[in-house]
């Protein structure tokens, strides 16, 4: 999967547009900004903020208890947004994914968000994978 994705460069572009898709970098400041426009109601924004907190305290935890190093066959990157980043395990872009995935699912009560709580994941999860990031296991 990895070397797929490292020799087709469109293949590796997508996995990586679907990777960030579950970013931290993306994911702390979007509830500010989407309540700050008014897309969400301050509660709402709050809400989705410290759901988006919770799951990267949850993954801190997880990679200092597992401290799995990261694959070796592909080069890693040298920049991390939170302190605990370097382990591999668990992939806190595919949890984030489950979980963001899970409340927008639940909060929309079913219907198109069905897909995205199924494949958006999933997706992440290979991409993640594709990338050399993480193990599948991690994922």
């Amino acid at each position: 999967m990895c070397a797929a994705a490292g020799r087709n460069k469109p293949l590796g572009e997508l996995a990586s547009i679907i990777g960030l898709s579950a970013d931290e970098a993306v994911w702390f400041p979007l509830p500010l900004i989407l309540t700050a426009c008014s897309v969400l109601s301050l509660r709402a924004g709050a809400e989705l903020y410290g759901d988006v907190c919770m799951v990267a305290f949850v993954e801190q935890v997880a990679k200092v208890l597992f401290r799995r190093t990261r694959p070796t066959y592909a080069k890693q990157s040298t920049f991390y947004c939170l302190p605990g980043e370097w382990p591999s395990c668990p992939s806190g872009h595919a949890m984030r994914a489950a979980f963001l995935a899970q409340a927008l699912h639940l909060a929309r009560g079913g219907g198109h968000f069905l897909m995205l709580f199924l494949v958006w994941p999933v997706l992440v999860g290979w991409a993640r994978v594709a990338k050399g990031r993480h193990y599948p296991l991690d994922t």
